[in-house]
């Protein structure tokens, strides 16, 4: 996972893309932890995560949504920071469409590829696997490492960027799930630019807030993520600096995915302009949010009184966030993750020890929430080859 040296900030109050101000209050929610994508070593330690509170506002021009209370200090995107997700082979499948589309469409063999915020590099791996690039991945959480073991050279170095120590003449960056962090984008992208060759293009990947607003998504809200981009704010970022963009949905449109080129003069924004269904998604978010997290509430408690188990199965930020959310009084039992470096690590916030799916074979349960819609029948299907019988039901997303 990333991240990039982002400055202390106060109150967030122009638009962090166009500038405009007069924002719309949207969400709140309080006393959430900092840090949703940290574990931590003892149940002591995670209970002891800072809480911070969100407030989402809505920009009345560009749409950009962002928590108006971000504060980065504090924030450690350290080693021990980072969701890697490649242990899904449906988000495995997602990454290895990007890879081939970018192969197909980039003449990269003998280029160079930077990816800021590379986690673990396996997507640059990939990438540079695919096309033959060399690549350079920059992130605070790696391994620094040097592999010739494919047609090019992959360089992993652990640190902040920009790079202090050297400039990258870059025919391509890649920023996957970066820019959300970032408080100013505008001067993220200038930096960029600094490390970009003169016709080198730019892939960025983030969430894409019109799924959140459409689904009602509450784990997508995180303190981590301080801006919530829709396709108009996200290529009018672009556009402004005089890039012409290309932009599409991925991963169940849960990803926005876009392209950028740079051209001679910059234009305004062409991107369409928000629509009314999504207008209306943005402006009754909030009381819908609100809904949601009560009938989840609800049905926990229920549950319960039922004599109920429950378990939470993928302990990203939106597992994080919805323990941290509904699990008063420790009311669901076991925190699951198929990924084998979070077993016997613990929740921020609740302190719930993350289980193996294996676990479940010995510790059954009544039912399973899985917190991605997107990975339900995967879930299901790992159940069945260990025996667990239990019911799955989707949550988030």
């Amino acid at each position: 996972m990333p991240l990039v040296a982002a400055e202390p900030r106060g109150a967030l109050v122009s638009c962090p893309v166009c500038g405009a101000t007069g924002a719309s209050p949207l969400f709140r929610l309080d006393r959430v932890p900092a840090l949703c994508n940290s574990l931590f070593d003892s149940a002591g330690d995670a209970g002891e995560v800072p809480l911070v509170d969100i407030d989402l506002v809505a920009c009345p021009s560009c749409g950009l949504i962002w928590n108006r209370l971000f504060e980065a200090t504090g924030i450690d995107y350290g080693a021990d920071y980072g969701n890697p997700l490649e242990c899904s082979a449906i988000f495995r499948e997602h990454r290895d469409r990007l890879v081939e589309r970018l192969a197909r469409e980039l003449a990269l063999e003998g280029k160079t590829v930077l990816e800021v915020g590379c986690g673990d590099g396996a997507f640059l791996r990939a990438l540079c696997r695919a096309t033959g690039a060399d690549g350079v991945g920059v992130d605070p959480s790696c391994v620094p490492q040097v592999e010739n073991r494919g047609p090019g050279t992959i360089r992993l170095i652990r640190g902040e960027y920009p790079l202090r120590s050297e400039s990258i003449a870059a025919d391509l960056i890649c920023c996957r799930h970066v820019l959300e962090h970032m408080p100013n984008p505008r001067e993220f992208l200038e930096t960029l630019e600094n490390d970009l060759a003169p016709h080198g293009r730019i892939l960025i990947e983030v969430p894409n807030a019109e799924h959140m607003l459409e689904v009602c998504s509450i784990g997508d809200v995180i303190h981590e993520h301080c801006l919530y981009f829709a396709r108009f704010p996200l290529a009018a970022l672009f556009e402004s600096r005089g890039y012409r963009v290309e932009l599409s949905e991925g991963f169940g449109r849960q990803f926005l995915v876009l392209a950028a080129e740079r051209i001679r003069s910059r234009e305004e924004a062409r991107s369409a302009a928000p629509t009314p269904e999504l207008i209306e998604a943005t402006s009754s978010f909030g009381a819908r949010a609100k809904e949601r997290l009560r009938g989840w509430r609800q049905r926990v408690a229920d549950a319960n009184r039922a004599g109920q188990h429950l378990a939470v199965w993928g302990i990203g930020s939106k597992g994080v966030t919805f323990l941290n959310l509904v699990n008063d009084g420790g009311r669901i039992a076991e925190a699951v993750d198929i990924n084998p470096d979070k077993e016997g690590r613990f929740v921020p916030g609740t302190g719930h020890e993350v289980r193996s799916p294996r676990w479940l074979r010995e510790h059954p349960v009544d039912t399973v929430l899985v917190m991605n819609q997107r990975y339900v029948g995967e879930v299901e299907a790992e159940l069945r080859s260990l025996g667990v019988s239990c019911a799955v039901d989707g949550v988030l997303g």
